[in-house]
C-alpha cells in the first residue's frame, strides 16, 4: 500500500513537472481585454466612461496582433509598430495625459518583465 501511494506521489510530480515545462497556452482576446481592463481601471483610475471607450479599443489591437501571428511566419516589426501606434493615438483620446503616459510606463514595465523572465529560460 505504502509503494502504491509513493508511486502515486511520483507520478503526480513528474506529471505536474510536465505541464509546467511546455508553459501555457495564449489566453483568448477576451481573457486579455479583461486582465488589461482591470488592471488599468486600478493603475489609471479609469472612471466608467473611459473604460467603456478604452475596451474595444484593446479588443480590435489584441485580434489584430492575433491576426498576425497567426499568419505562421515572424510577424513583421514594422506593421506590429504601426498597428501599437494607431491603438495609443485613439487611447490619447479616452486617457488623460497623465493617464496616457502611466499606461505608457506600465506598458514598458510589462515588456521589461517578459524580457526578463525569457531571458531565464
Amino acid at each position: 500500500m505504502t509503494k502504491r501511494i509513493i508511486w502515486l506521489f511520483c507520478i503526480l510530480i513528474i506529471g505536474a513537472g510536465s505541464a509546467m515545462a511546455q508553459g501555457g497556452q495564449r489566453r483568448t482576446v477576451e481573457e486579455r481585454v479583461k486582465m488589461t481592463m482591470d488592471t488599468l481601471k486600478v493603475n489609471l483610475k479609469l472612471d466608467e466612461a473611459q473604460s467603456k471607450l478604452a475596451e474595444p479599443i484593446f479588443t480590435d489591437y489584441y485580434k489584430s496582433m492575433d491576426e498576425l501571428r497567426a499568419a505562421g511566419t515572424p510577424p513583421d516589426r514594422t506593421v506590429m509598430e504601426t498597428r501599437t501606434s494607431e491603438r495609443d493615438e485613439k487611447l490619447k483620446k479616452v486617457f488623460n495625459g497623465d493617464q496616457f503616459t502611466q499606461f505608457k510606463a506600465w506598458e514598458q514595465a510589462r515588456r521589461d518583465r517578459m524580457r526578463a523572465s525569457r531571458g531565464q529560460r
